[in-house]
Protein backbone atom coordinates (compact mmCIF):
# COMPACT_ATOMS: atom_id res chain seq x y z
CA UNK A 1 0.00 0.00 0.00
CA UNK A 2 1.39 3.35 -1.08
CA UNK A 3 1.83 6.39 1.36
CA UNK A 4 -1.21 8.69 1.26
CA UNK A 5 -2.04 12.41 0.82
CA UNK A 6 -5.04 12.57 3.33
CA UNK A 7 -7.34 15.31 2.93
CA UNK A 8 -9.81 16.32 5.28
CA UNK A 9 -12.29 17.73 3.49
CA UNK A 10 -14.71 20.17 6.03
CA UNK A 11 -17.60 21.57 3.55
CA UNK A 12 -18.35 20.55 0.07
CA UNK A 13 -16.64 22.52 -2.90
CA UNK A 14 -20.02 24.21 -4.32
CA UNK A 15 -20.21 27.03 -6.81
CA UNK A 16 -22.23 29.47 -4.56
CA UNK A 17 -19.21 30.69 -2.99
CA UNK A 18 -19.24 30.05 0.54
CA UNK A 19 -16.21 29.50 2.35
CA UNK A 20 -14.25 25.55 2.21
CA UNK A 21 -11.67 25.05 3.88
CA UNK A 22 -9.53 21.88 2.72
CA UNK A 23 -6.86 20.89 5.15
CA UNK A 24 -3.75 18.61 3.40
CA UNK A 25 -1.47 16.25 5.10
CA UNK A 26 1.67 15.93 2.38
CA UNK A 27 4.69 14.00 3.47
CA UNK A 28 7.23 16.61 1.74
CA UNK A 29 5.57 19.89 2.26
CA UNK A 30 4.06 19.27 5.75
CA UNK A 31 0.66 20.96 6.12
CA UNK A 32 -1.09 23.09 3.60
CA UNK A 33 -4.50 24.84 3.79
CA UNK A 34 -6.81 25.96 0.64
CA UNK A 35 -9.40 28.87 1.23
CA UNK A 36 -11.44 29.51 -1.22
CA UNK A 37 -13.20 32.37 0.49
CA UNK A 38 -16.25 34.28 0.85
CA UNK A 39 -16.68 37.30 -1.30
CA UNK A 40 -17.17 40.12 -0.07
CA UNK A 41 -16.75 44.02 -0.87
CA UNK A 42 -13.54 45.83 0.05
CA UNK A 43 -11.88 49.07 -0.22
CA UNK A 44 -10.03 49.68 -3.48
CA UNK A 45 -6.80 50.99 -3.87
CA UNK A 46 -6.09 54.79 -4.48
CA UNK A 47 -5.88 54.88 -8.40
CA UNK A 48 -2.27 55.78 -8.19
CA UNK A 49 -0.86 52.59 -5.78
CA UNK A 50 -0.14 49.46 -7.52
CA UNK A 51 -1.87 46.96 -5.34
CA UNK A 52 0.83 44.58 -6.46
CA UNK A 53 3.24 46.34 -4.37
CA UNK A 54 0.84 47.68 -1.66
CA UNK A 55 0.01 43.76 -0.81
CA UNK A 56 3.86 42.66 -0.84
CA UNK A 57 4.81 45.49 1.56
CA UNK A 58 1.89 44.60 3.74
CA UNK A 59 3.08 41.01 3.82
CA UNK A 60 6.28 41.92 4.38
CA UNK A 61 5.34 44.04 7.47
CA UNK A 62 4.02 40.92 9.25
CA UNK A 63 6.04 38.29 7.46
CA UNK A 64 7.51 37.09 10.99
CA UNK A 65 4.18 36.53 12.53
CA UNK A 66 2.66 34.77 9.32
CA UNK A 67 6.06 32.52 9.57
CA UNK A 68 5.33 31.75 13.25
CA UNK A 69 1.60 31.33 12.59
CA UNK A 70 1.97 28.85 9.96
CA UNK A 71 4.81 27.11 11.67
CA UNK A 72 2.80 26.56 15.05
CA UNK A 73 0.06 26.03 13.02
CA UNK A 74 -1.43 27.96 15.46
CA UNK A 75 -4.83 28.81 14.52
CA UNK A 76 -3.89 29.05 10.78
CA UNK A 77 -7.29 29.65 9.06
CA UNK A 78 -8.28 32.70 11.41
CA UNK A 79 -4.13 33.92 11.76
CA UNK A 80 -3.46 33.68 8.62
CA UNK A 81 -5.50 32.28 5.41
CA UNK A 82 -8.63 34.58 6.58
CA UNK A 83 -5.89 37.82 6.58
CA UNK A 84 -4.35 37.10 3.95
CA UNK A 85 -7.23 35.97 1.62
CA UNK A 86 -8.95 39.27 2.21
CA UNK A 87 -5.80 41.20 1.15
CA UNK A 88 -5.32 39.18 -2.09
CA UNK A 89 -9.36 39.55 -2.80
CA UNK A 90 -8.23 43.66 -3.41
CA UNK A 91 -5.54 42.51 -5.98
CA UNK A 92 -7.68 40.28 -7.57
CA UNK A 93 -10.47 37.86 -7.29
CA UNK A 94 -9.50 34.65 -8.89
CA UNK A 95 -6.38 34.65 -6.32
CA UNK A 96 -6.29 31.84 -3.74
CA UNK A 97 -3.26 30.40 -1.37
CA UNK A 98 -1.59 27.50 -0.40
CA UNK A 99 0.54 27.44 2.42
CA UNK A 100 3.00 25.06 4.03
CA UNK A 101 6.39 24.23 5.41
CA UNK A 102 9.10 22.83 3.34
CA UNK A 103 11.75 23.24 6.12
CA UNK A 104 12.09 23.99 9.57
CA UNK A 105 12.69 27.52 9.04
CA UNK A 106 11.30 27.93 5.35
CA UNK A 107 7.45 28.53 4.74
CA UNK A 108 6.20 28.51 1.07
CA UNK A 109 3.20 30.60 -0.13
CA UNK A 110 1.93 29.05 -3.27
CA UNK A 111 -0.39 31.26 -5.13
CA UNK A 112 -2.99 29.74 -7.89
CA UNK A 113 -5.65 30.97 -10.18
CA UNK A 114 -7.38 27.65 -9.41
CA UNK A 115 -7.84 26.73 -13.13
CA UNK A 116 -8.72 30.14 -13.89
CA UNK A 117 -6.79 30.88 -17.00
CA UNK A 118 -6.85 34.33 -17.30
CA UNK A 119 -4.99 35.05 -14.02
CA UNK A 120 -1.66 32.96 -14.53
CA UNK A 121 0.26 35.77 -16.36
CA UNK A 122 -0.64 38.02 -13.48
CA UNK A 123 0.21 35.19 -10.78
CA UNK A 124 3.70 35.08 -12.47
CA UNK A 125 4.18 39.12 -13.08
CA UNK A 126 2.74 38.87 -8.51
CA UNK A 127 5.26 36.42 -7.68
CA UNK A 128 8.29 38.13 -9.93
CA UNK A 129 7.74 40.98 -7.60
CA UNK A 130 7.84 39.24 -4.03
CA UNK A 131 10.11 40.54 -1.29
CA UNK A 132 13.66 38.01 -0.64
CA UNK A 133 12.48 37.18 2.53
CA UNK A 134 14.69 34.67 4.38
CA UNK A 135 11.81 32.42 5.63
CA UNK A 136 9.64 32.63 3.03
CA UNK A 137 9.68 30.92 -0.47
CA UNK A 138 7.25 32.73 -2.82
CA UNK A 139 5.72 30.35 -5.63
CA UNK A 140 3.27 30.86 -8.76
CA UNK A 141 0.94 28.24 -9.21
CA UNK A 142 0.57 24.37 -7.51
CA UNK A 143 3.45 22.59 -8.93
CA UNK A 144 3.57 19.24 -9.40
CA UNK A 145 4.53 16.79 -6.74
CA UNK A 146 6.43 13.54 -6.54
CA UNK A 147 3.43 10.83 -5.84
CA UNK A 148 5.61 8.18 -6.41
CA UNK A 149 4.69 5.28 -4.13
CA UNK A 150 2.27 8.10 -2.67
CA UNK A 151 -1.29 9.00 -2.76
CA UNK A 152 -4.45 10.89 -2.38
CA UNK A 153 -6.86 10.20 0.31
CA UNK A 154 -10.30 11.85 -0.02
CA UNK A 155 -13.92 11.06 0.88
CA UNK A 156 -12.44 7.76 2.18
CA UNK A 157 -11.21 6.85 -1.30
CA UNK A 158 -7.84 6.72 -2.43
CA UNK A 159 -6.10 7.89 -5.46
CA UNK A 160 -2.78 6.79 -6.43
CA UNK A 161 -0.41 5.00 -9.17
CA UNK A 162 -1.55 1.75 -7.68
CA UNK A 163 -5.08 2.41 -8.61
CA UNK A 164 -5.61 4.78 -11.43
CA UNK A 165 -5.10 3.68 -15.52
CA UNK A 166 -6.14 5.84 -18.40
CA UNK A 167 -7.00 5.18 -21.65
CA UNK A 168 -5.59 7.33 -24.74
CA UNK A 169 -8.74 8.85 -27.16
CA UNK A 170 -8.00 9.87 -30.67
CA UNK A 171 -10.90 11.07 -32.39
CA UNK A 172 -10.10 10.83 -36.62
CA UNK A 173 -11.63 14.13 -37.07
CA UNK A 174 -9.44 15.98 -34.49
CA UNK A 175 -6.29 14.04 -34.22
CA UNK A 176 -4.69 16.64 -32.14
CA UNK A 177 -7.15 16.55 -29.27
CA UNK A 178 -5.50 15.42 -26.03
CA UNK A 179 -8.49 13.70 -24.44
CA UNK A 180 -7.92 10.91 -22.23
CA UNK A 181 -10.56 8.30 -19.77
CA UNK A 182 -9.20 8.02 -16.31
CA UNK A 183 -10.53 4.72 -14.53
CA UNK A 184 -11.12 4.27 -10.85
CA UNK A 185 -11.57 0.84 -9.91
CA UNK A 186 -14.10 1.52 -7.57
CA UNK A 187 -16.29 4.32 -9.50
CA UNK A 188 -20.13 3.41 -9.06
CA UNK A 189 -23.21 5.59 -10.04
CA UNK A 190 -23.31 6.58 -6.15
CA UNK A 191 -20.02 7.93 -6.25
CA UNK A 192 -19.46 9.01 -9.14
CA UNK A 193 -19.17 12.77 -7.80
CA UNK A 194 -16.90 11.87 -5.01
CA UNK A 195 -14.47 9.93 -7.37
CA UNK A 196 -14.92 12.70 -9.89
CA UNK A 197 -13.37 15.30 -7.50
CA UNK A 198 -10.68 12.63 -6.52
CA UNK A 199 -9.05 12.18 -10.01
CA UNK A 200 -9.09 15.61 -10.66
CA UNK A 201 -7.51 16.59 -7.27
CA UNK A 202 -4.76 13.84 -8.18
CA UNK A 203 -4.40 14.85 -11.74
CA UNK A 204 -3.97 18.44 -10.50
CA UNK A 205 -0.99 17.72 -8.40
CA UNK A 206 0.53 15.01 -10.26
CA UNK A 207 0.61 16.81 -13.27
CA UNK A 208 0.90 20.58 -11.55
CA UNK A 209 -1.30 23.06 -12.28
CA UNK A 210 0.38 24.63 -15.19
CA UNK A 211 0.45 20.92 -17.40
CA UNK A 212 -3.02 19.74 -16.02
CA UNK A 213 -4.16 23.19 -17.59
CA UNK A 214 -2.35 23.26 -20.71
CA UNK A 215 -1.52 19.44 -21.90
CA UNK A 216 -5.12 17.96 -21.90
CA UNK A 217 -8.13 18.94 -23.78
CA UNK A 218 -10.71 16.71 -22.28
CA UNK A 219 -10.62 14.47 -18.98
CA UNK A 220 -13.66 12.19 -18.61
CA UNK A 221 -13.72 9.35 -15.99
CA UNK A 222 -14.80 6.26 -17.30
CA UNK A 223 -16.72 3.02 -15.94
CA UNK A 224 -14.59 0.37 -15.36
CA UNK A 225 -17.07 -2.47 -16.20
CA UNK A 226 -16.89 -0.96 -19.31
CA UNK A 227 -12.90 -0.49 -20.13
CA UNK A 228 -11.31 -3.72 -19.25
CA UNK A 229 -8.92 -3.30 -21.88
CA UNK A 230 -6.19 -1.20 -23.67
CA UNK A 231 -5.54 0.76 -19.41
CA UNK A 232 -2.57 2.34 -19.30
CA UNK A 233 -0.84 2.43 -15.93
CA UNK A 234 -1.11 6.34 -14.53
CA UNK A 235 2.44 6.44 -14.15
CA UNK A 236 3.07 6.66 -18.02
CA UNK A 237 0.49 9.59 -18.28
CA UNK A 238 3.02 12.71 -17.76
CA UNK A 239 5.33 10.41 -20.42
CA UNK A 240 2.68 10.05 -23.17
CA UNK A 241 1.68 13.91 -22.91
CA UNK A 242 5.34 14.95 -23.34
CA UNK A 243 5.33 12.56 -26.60
CA UNK A 244 1.55 14.03 -27.78
CA UNK A 245 2.49 17.71 -27.11
CA UNK A 246 6.42 17.67 -28.98
CA UNK A 247 4.19 15.59 -31.78
CA UNK A 248 1.63 18.67 -31.53
CA UNK A 249 4.32 21.55 -31.46
CA UNK A 250 6.51 19.95 -34.70
CA UNK A 251 2.79 20.03 -36.67
CA UNK A 252 1.85 23.74 -35.76
CA UNK A 253 4.54 25.90 -33.70
CA UNK A 254 6.32 27.27 -36.46
CA UNK A 255 5.33 31.06 -36.80
CA UNK A 256 1.29 31.34 -38.01
CA UNK A 257 1.30 31.66 -41.37
CA UNK A 258 -1.76 33.11 -42.11
CA UNK A 259 -1.97 36.72 -44.29
CA UNK A 260 -4.72 38.37 -42.75
CA UNK A 261 -3.96 41.01 -45.36
CA UNK A 262 -6.31 39.71 -48.10
CA UNK A 263 -9.18 37.98 -45.30
CA UNK A 264 -12.65 37.55 -46.23
CA UNK A 265 -15.18 39.34 -43.75
CA UNK A 266 -18.92 38.67 -44.05
CA UNK A 267 -21.40 39.54 -42.64
CA UNK A 268 -24.33 37.27 -40.79
CA UNK A 269 -27.39 38.03 -39.45
CA UNK A 270 -29.67 35.99 -37.66
CA UNK A 271 -32.49 36.05 -35.21
CA UNK A 272 -32.49 35.07 -31.04
CA UNK A 273 -34.92 32.78 -29.84
CA UNK A 274 -36.77 35.96 -28.43
CA UNK A 275 -36.70 37.31 -32.27
CA UNK A 276 -34.44 39.74 -31.39
CA UNK A 277 -31.71 40.44 -34.64
CA UNK A 278 -28.42 38.99 -34.09
CA UNK A 279 -25.42 40.77 -36.16
CA UNK A 280 -22.80 39.06 -36.85
CA UNK A 281 -19.06 39.94 -39.04
CA UNK A 282 -16.81 36.81 -39.21
CA UNK A 283 -13.34 36.38 -41.35
CA UNK A 284 -14.86 33.60 -43.15
CA UNK A 285 -11.95 31.95 -44.89
CA UNK A 286 -10.11 32.09 -41.32
CA UNK A 287 -12.64 30.18 -39.53
CA UNK A 288 -11.70 27.80 -42.49
CA UNK A 289 -8.41 27.96 -42.15
CA UNK A 290 -6.97 24.39 -42.08
CA UNK A 291 -4.01 25.27 -40.05
CA UNK A 292 -6.04 27.13 -36.84
CA UNK A 293 -4.66 24.34 -34.58
CA UNK A 294 -1.53 26.20 -34.47
CA UNK A 295 -3.61 29.16 -32.38
CA UNK A 296 -5.17 26.53 -30.06
CA UNK A 297 -6.41 29.49 -27.27
CA UNK A 298 -9.75 31.74 -28.15
CA UNK A 299 -10.30 34.67 -26.07
CA UNK A 300 -14.07 36.06 -26.09
CA UNK A 301 -14.10 39.49 -25.11
CA UNK A 302 -17.51 40.73 -24.20
CA UNK A 303 -18.81 44.28 -23.83
CA UNK A 304 -22.57 44.82 -22.48
CA UNK A 305 -24.59 47.71 -23.33
CA UNK A 306 -28.55 48.70 -22.44
CA UNK A 307 -30.29 48.09 -25.43
CA UNK A 308 -32.10 51.73 -26.27
CA UNK A 309 -35.29 49.90 -27.95
CA UNK A 310 -36.83 46.36 -28.84
CA UNK A 311 -33.92 45.69 -31.28
CA UNK A 312 -31.46 44.69 -29.03
CA UNK A 313 -28.99 47.05 -30.69
CA UNK A 314 -26.49 49.25 -29.26
CA UNK A 315 -27.17 53.06 -29.15
CA UNK A 316 -25.06 55.12 -31.65
CA UNK A 317 -23.06 56.50 -28.05
CA UNK A 318 -22.53 52.63 -26.86
CA UNK A 319 -21.74 51.41 -30.30
CA UNK A 320 -18.49 54.18 -30.45
CA UNK A 321 -17.67 53.27 -27.45
CA UNK A 322 -17.18 49.41 -27.88
CA UNK A 323 -15.68 50.10 -31.27
CA UNK A 324 -12.99 52.12 -29.56
CA UNK A 325 -11.95 49.45 -26.99
CA UNK A 326 -12.20 46.86 -29.49
CA UNK A 327 -10.02 48.99 -31.89
CA UNK A 328 -7.74 49.32 -29.07
CA UNK A 329 -7.35 45.64 -28.39
CA UNK A 330 -6.93 44.49 -32.06
CA UNK A 331 -4.13 47.47 -32.12
CA UNK A 332 -2.41 45.74 -29.28
CA UNK A 333 -3.08 42.19 -30.19
CA UNK A 334 -2.29 41.18 -33.97
CA UNK A 335 -0.62 38.50 -35.61
CA UNK A 336 2.79 39.88 -35.32
CA UNK A 337 1.54 38.93 -31.75
CA UNK A 338 0.57 35.44 -32.34
CA UNK A 339 -3.01 36.38 -32.03
CA UNK A 340 -5.44 36.23 -35.13
CA UNK A 341 -8.87 38.22 -35.11
CA UNK A 342 -11.79 36.11 -35.74
CA UNK A 343 -14.85 38.85 -35.89
CA UNK A 344 -17.41 39.81 -33.71
CA UNK A 345 -21.15 39.01 -32.87
CA UNK A 346 -24.02 41.54 -31.59
CA UNK A 347 -27.09 41.63 -29.86
CA UNK A 348 -29.55 41.57 -27.13
CA UNK A 349 -27.31 43.85 -25.02
CA UNK A 350 -23.92 42.37 -25.61
CA UNK A 351 -21.31 42.07 -28.28
CA UNK A 352 -18.71 39.23 -28.94
CA UNK A 353 -15.52 39.58 -29.82
CA UNK A 354 -13.49 36.50 -30.81
CA UNK A 355 -9.52 35.84 -31.19
CA UNK A 356 -7.07 32.92 -31.25
CA UNK A 357 -3.42 33.25 -30.33
CA UNK A 358 -0.44 30.84 -30.39
CA UNK A 359 -0.31 31.43 -26.55
CA UNK A 360 -2.53 33.16 -23.58
CA UNK A 361 -0.04 34.62 -21.29
CA UNK A 362 0.58 38.21 -23.07
CA UNK A 363 -2.94 38.47 -24.58
CA UNK A 364 -4.09 38.03 -20.81
CA UNK A 365 -1.51 40.38 -19.88
CA UNK A 366 -2.60 43.22 -22.17
CA UNK A 367 -6.48 42.03 -21.80
CA UNK A 368 -6.11 43.21 -18.05
CA UNK A 369 -4.60 46.36 -18.58
CA UNK A 370 -7.11 47.39 -21.17
CA UNK A 371 -10.15 46.23 -19.23
CA UNK A 372 -8.97 48.28 -16.06
CA UNK A 373 -8.25 51.34 -18.50
CA UNK A 374 -11.79 51.40 -19.88
CA UNK A 375 -13.72 50.14 -16.28
CA UNK A 376 -15.52 53.77 -16.22
CA UNK A 377 -16.72 53.57 -19.42
CA UNK A 378 -17.30 50.45 -21.03
CA UNK A 379 -18.58 47.20 -19.24
CA UNK A 380 -15.82 44.40 -20.76
CA UNK A 381 -14.88 40.94 -19.59
CA UNK A 382 -13.11 38.45 -21.35
CA UNK A 383 -12.23 34.59 -20.67
CA UNK A 384 -9.24 33.16 -22.35
CA UNK A 385 -10.14 28.66 -23.11
CA UNK A 386 -8.07 26.29 -25.14
CA UNK A 387 -10.29 25.31 -28.17
CA UNK A 388 -7.89 23.58 -30.74
CA UNK A 389 -10.48 23.38 -33.65
CA UNK A 390 -12.30 26.65 -32.71
CA UNK A 391 -15.13 24.35 -31.85
CA UNK A 392 -17.05 27.35 -30.17
CA UNK A 393 -17.44 29.03 -33.59
CA UNK A 394 -18.11 25.94 -35.36
CA UNK A 395 -21.46 26.69 -36.10
CA UNK A 396 -20.19 29.55 -38.28
CA UNK A 397 -18.45 27.33 -40.25
CA UNK A 398 -19.33 26.78 -44.17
Amino acid sequence: MPDLIFLDCMSDLGASGHETLVKTKIKSMGLFSKLFSKKTETDSFLDDQDPVQVFWSWFKGNEQYFFDVVKTQDNIEANFIHVLSEQLYRVDQNIFTLVGMTAEDKAELILTPDGHIPTIAFIEEMIAKAPALSNWTFTALKPAFDLKDKGIRMNNYTFSEENLSFIADQDPVYPDLISIGIIHPELNAENREQIVSGVFLFLDNYLGEYDFITKIDHVEILDPELYQEDRIPIDKLKSYLIWREKEFVEKYESTMRYDESNSLYSTLEGTLGDGKPLLAVMNMDLLNWDERMSAPWMIRVEFYYTAPNESGMPSSEDFEKMNQVEDEILEKLDASKGVLYIGRQTGDGIREVYLACKDFKKPSAILRTIAKKHESSVEMKYFIFKDKYWQCLQHLCN
